[in-house]
């Protein structure tokens, strides 16, 4: 039974040494294990590619918080949300173009109060330049903002001019028809006319031809 169990080899028995038997067994588990484990690295390295943001980093290390919008401002093309969290009751506020930027910022600040590394500038990149909190890309932002700020006012009086209601006189009336009132057999003539098509302005003279 001993001889049996340590697989001594024994004439006439033809016992093999349990190693020898499954040599070819044991070639292909380490050649599959290899194979795991690289599968495993490979899967790491694919998940290495895609950083963790800090809104995610400040999950994993503070769960549970909670973060409130606190305000929205701006025009509809160009919004921006402020957001608020509050840790151990200091709260941290931060804007963005969205409320998941805003988030975003807000992560930042809190990981750099709290000492952690935040090299997440990469995460900011791909948005838009108004979601950049400071440097270049803010003032950037800022004239960029400007400029279709002061265009949309310039279209809004535009269009507030060419929407006014017909002017009246004290009385209520067209303007034409009182002086029409007033003074009959008045005649008017087209003097000049410039503009566009969707803004024409003309020029007017009157004569009164009673005497």
């Amino acid at each position: 039974m001993e001889c049996l169990a340590s697989g001594i080899l024994l004439p006439g028995l033809g016992l093999k040494r349990p190693y020898e038997d499954g040599a070819m067994d044991d070639k292909d588990l380490i050649k599959k294990m290899k194979r795991n484990l690289r599968k495993v690295l490979d899967s790491k390295a694919i998940d290495s590619n895609q950083p963790m943001n800090a809104l995610m980093r400040l999950n994993q290390i503070r769960p549970g918080l909670q973060y409130r919008l606190l305000s929205q401002s701006g025009p509809v093309h160009a919004p921006v949300f402020t957001m608020s969290v509050d840790l151990d009751g200091t709260v941290y506020e931060a804007s963005g173009s969205s409320k998941k930027t805003a988030k975003l910022h807000v992560a930042v600040k809190v990981l750099q109060a709290m000492g952690y590394p935040t090299g997440f500038d990469s995460d900011l990149d791909p948005m838009s330049s108004d979601e950049k909190s400071d440097g270049e890309g803010k003032s950037e932002t800022s004239s960029h903002t400007s400029n279709n700020a002061k265009h949309s006012t310039d279209s809004s009086n535009t269009l507030e001019v060419r929407t006014q209601g017909p002017i009246l006189t004290a009385s209520g009336k067209n303007p034409v028809m009182e002086l029409n009132e007033k003074r009959r057999g008045l005649k008017y003539e087209l003097i000049s006319e410039s503009g566009g098509s969707h803004d024409k302005r003309f020029v007017m003279e009157k004569y009164n031809l009673q005497k």
